[in-house]
């Protein structure tokens, strides 16, 4: 059923049918609830929440929590070995950016500019393979950009790879 969710929300998503429903959604208290869900995936991980109490965007709760429960699941999964996964908030004037660092296997240089591209998988047919069909990040870049914000990474192969999401503050109602 999964599987077929996803479908469904990568073809609507391509044919520009992601409707957001907008409110205020504080980071903290979203953060933490992200957390929670992934904790019985992490059992050899350590997920730790750096966010400062009382940031507040203006999104869709339900899009932006799937786009950061993305980033989470794909920390976990490539950081066989378990170690922290950190997810923080920074704050500026205009944005906030939501970060999601792992100290797993990273993404070899030369798959990292295909990493956002729908059904792309930077580790199809290694032993790192850990199955998928390369919808997350896609999905996860997808929501952000709708937002009006962007996404970008940091990856170094053996060391790990930081996610960014970027989102503006924005008026909230």
């Amino acid at each position: 059923q999964r599987l077929i969710d996803d479908l469904l929300e990568v073809s609507g998503i391509s044919l520009g049918r992601l409707v957001l429903y907008r409110e205020p959604v504080e980071l903290n208290t979203m953060l933490c609830s992200v957390a929670r869900w992934a904790a019985p995936m992490a059992t050899r991980h350590r997920l730790v929440v750096n966010a400062p109490e009382a940031v507040t965007v203006s999104a869709d709760p339900t899009r932006l929590r799937q786009a950061v429960r993305r980033l989470v699941d794909n920390a976990i999964r490539y950081s066989p070995r378990g170690g922290v996964v950190e997810v923080a908030v920074a704050t500026s004037h205009d944005d906030v950016v939501i970060s999601v660092r792992d100290r797993g296997i990273g993404i070899p240089a030369d798959q990292q500019n295909r990493i956002f591209e729908l059904f792309f998988r930077a580790h199809a047919g290694t032993p790192h393979d850990v199955g998928g069909l390369g919808l997350g990040l896609f999905m996860a870049r997808e929501i952000t950009v709708r937002h009006g914000g962007a996404m970008w990474f940091e990856s170094e192969e053996g060391r790990g790879s930081t996610f960014y999401m970027r989102l503006p503050r924005g008026e909230v109602p």
